[in-house]
């Protein structure tokens, strides 16, 4: 009878436990990735699922020595979450310059800001972007049906 083995693939770092960051977290989690979350407010932990088998670190993700500590050096995704656009530049900036993180995604409300990290290799998850797109693809399907 062989044994299947369910080698963890990579080490992720999500910052911000928010609705989206915990989603993450639970997405790659389930990916069976190397998951770890950090979020200032140690409540924020609570809206992980109950199968999410990473570990939460409580502390300020625009902290390098946080990052450090959280494995970030060891990462090869992160994903800045928060509510706040200028933190998250701030984190994605130390992550992808100072770091060297390969894959490295933040959240922006204000695409506006797009600008501060253009050419920078930072991917940007716009949530209103995000709507207007997919309520063009819905548009789209029902004018060809």
């Amino acid at each position: 009878m062989a044994i299947l083995r369910h080698e963890k693939k990579e080490k992720a770092i999500i910052v911000g436990c928010g609705r989206l960051g915990s989603q993450l977290a639970d997405l790659l989690s389930d990916a069976n990735q190397h998951v770890t979350v950090m979020d200032r407010d140690d409540t924020s932990f609570r809206k992980l699922s109950a199968s999410f088998g990473g570990l939460v670190l409580e502390g300020d993700g625009s902290d390098f020595d946080m990052l450090v500590q959280a494995g970030a050096h060891e990462a090869t995704i992160l994903a800045a979450t928060t509510d706040d656009d200028d933190v998250n530049i701030m984190v994605g900036m130390i992550a992808r310059e100072i770091l060297r993180i390969r894959l490295v995604v933040i959240r922006l409300s204000d695409t506006g800001k797009k600008a501060a990290i253009a050419d920078s290799g930072i991917a940007v998850l716009s949530p209103s972007t995000l709507c207007v797109e997919a309520f063009d693809r819905l548009v789209r399907r029902e004018e060809t049906a």
